[in-house]
């Protein structure tokens, strides 16, 4: 691990002020150590959240990567938008997809469907809200050529067992879904969305190219 890295602070008050320095220090470093052994197929975890630990898992993935080994990296989080104007706040939506985009090397996007509910407080203007970013993110999906699957929360809901009486407990069973199956507790909205690819990897069917 890097010294100077915000992981030290971390390790720090683990190991010491001076574990860089000390003979098993370099048994701590992946890179170091990958070498001795045959890695099977691996999953690594993280969040924009996790300040310690975020740039470490991103580069153990590419590392465990470069060995030829099967591996996969979920990366999850949010990011705000803040501007007051509509076009402003749906080009800055635009961008920052694109960027996650170009930044994980993503093929393919899964994301929730929009639905008009009833007995919802504004409902008309939230649906409204929903309806322009699904929109610009159907165009910029399409600009890029890349296959997009929406999903309703009906579907993968039920499809995972989700149950609950109102929204409010359902979002609450989806978070408590995530919790017992990844061990990982992110915001409810973020679990709606690891939901959303679980059900989606659950339930597709592969194919296979011929050619």
């Amino acid at each position: 691990m890097n010294s100077n890295s915000p992981m030290s602070a971390y390790t720090k008050g683990m190991w010491g002020k001076n574990y860089a320095s000390s003979p098993t220090s370099r048994y701590m470093n992946f890179k170091d150590i990958a070498k001795f052994a045959d890695l099977p197929p691996t999953v690594l975890i993280t969040s924009s959240g996790d300040f310690l630990a975020e740039k470490q898992t991103i580069s153990t993935y590419e590392k465990i990567k470069s060995l030829g080994v099967k591996t996969e990296l979920y990366n999850y989080g949010k990011f705000t938008a803040t501007q007051t104007d509509v076009g402003d706040r749906l080009h800055f939506i635009r961008k920052e997809v694109l960027g996650l985009i170009d930044k994980f090397n993503i093929e393919e996007v899964v994301f929730e469907d929009i639905q008009l509910q009833n007995n919802v407080v504004n409902n008309v203007a939230t649906f409204k809200a929903l309806a322009e970013v699904f929109g610009v993110l159907h165009e910029l999906f399409v600009d890029l050529k890349m296959p997009r699957t929406a999903v309703l929360s009906t579907v993968w809901k039920s499809s995972l067992g989700i149950k609950g009486k109102d929204r409010t407990a359902q979002k609450k069973a989806a978070q408590d879904w995530v919790v017992k199956t990844y061990n990982v507790k992110p915001t409810q909205d973020e679990c709606d969305a690891i939901c959303i690819g679980a059900h989606y990897t659950k339930n597709k069917v592969e194919t296979f190219d011929w050619s």
